[in-house]
């Protein structure tokens, strides 16, 4: 009996070293700021929230294409849990905006597959309980508002443009020329007279003085997919020498993710930090929960009013 009652108090204290494990601080090493970041973000009250992601899908048989749906049904998530961290530090979240799917991304070919929504190994299927267990999946499909035969079609970055800017032209190449040149000039945005031009019009319009901007480039892979080579360059590199590439196929889900605050009167990145993540379900609202996209990304900025 007392080997037993051992067992469990060692089980118990095992059990309790691994959860403070699982709960110690995200690394800082995709963080870094700029030298007047202190004072800035002693400064700053409220904040506009833009973002932009891409998510691919590997079905089990057929060729790779970018949703479209699954992309904005990540944005939606992104700017909720963003938001919702925001607001736990302090920061009241002024304007939100997901302008584009696929702005920032680079391709290596004429053109890529894209899909405005998905078929029956998807989102909409794994939340159906009312669905028939019985029932036998049916092949893929991929319809798209632009294709009679519900094909999937060719198209190049951008793949979706809000209908809340088409209205307006000038906000909407700012804000394309903005994210489309994001990844290679992030760090530079001071001496690039053109990006200086965008983020004021992009000011002018949102009325805010900071932009809290994310990125996304995911890849969510079947589990019957078989695949050889990597979709993704990585996140930190990958961004430094301009751009997320898409490239190929892929061996698992994955998605390269990165967040900057922007100064929008300096015109200056004040904060900004990137990570990869590695078998998820980028495409499960979950995935953008408390302890998980936002802890990683957001963790680490500091609360309103920090000195």
């Amino acid at each position: 009996m007392k080997l037993t009652r051992l067992s469990v108090i060692c089980a118990s204290l095992a059990a309790l070293v691994l959860l403070q494990a699982c709960e110690r601080a995200p690394s800082k090493k995709g963080i870094s700021t700029s030298d007047g970041f202190k004072e800035s973000i002693r400064n700053m009250g409220g904040v506009a929230v833009i973002d932009d992601v891409v998510i691919t899908r590997f079905p089990a048989s057929g060729d790779q294409y970018v949703s479209i749906e699954f992309s904005l049904n990540a944005a939606s998530y992104m700017l909720a849990a963003t938001k919702q961290v925001l607001s736990d530090k302090g920061y009241t979240v002024d304007y939100e905006l997901t302008p584009y799917v696929g702005a920032f991304v680079k391709i290596d070919t004429s053109s890529v597959k894209a899909a405005s929504w998905s078929g029956k190994d998807t989102y909409r299927d794994k939340h159906h309980p009312k669905k028939p267990a019985k029932e036998k999946p049916k092949p893929t499909t991929m319809r798209v508002k632009n294709a009679e035969d519900g094909e999937a079609f060719e198209s190049k970055p951008p793949f979706y443009m809000s209908k809340s800017i088409e209205g307006d032209s000038v906000y909407a190449a700012a804000l394309f020329g903005f994210i489309s040149s994001f990844p290679k000039f992030h760090d530079s945005f001071s001496a690039n007279d053109t990006i200086r031009e965008n983020l004021s019009v992009i000011g002018e319009r949102i009325r805010a003085k900071y932009l809290l901007f994310s990125m996304a480039q995911g890849g969510s892979v079947s589990g019957a997919k078989s695949a050889a080579q990597g979709l993704f360059t990585g996140c930190l590199t990958g961004i430094a020498s301009g751009g997320m590439v898409m490239v190929s196929v892929s061996t698992q889900s994955a998605m390269n993710s990165f967040v900057g605050l922007i100064d929008l009167d300096t015109k200056e990145m004040i904060w900004k930090n990137s990570m990869r993540f590695e078998g998820g379900d980028f495409t499960d609202k979950k995935f953008y929960s408390s302890k998980n996209w936002p802890r990683t990304l957001l963790y680490h900025l500091p609360p309103r009013g920090s000195k």
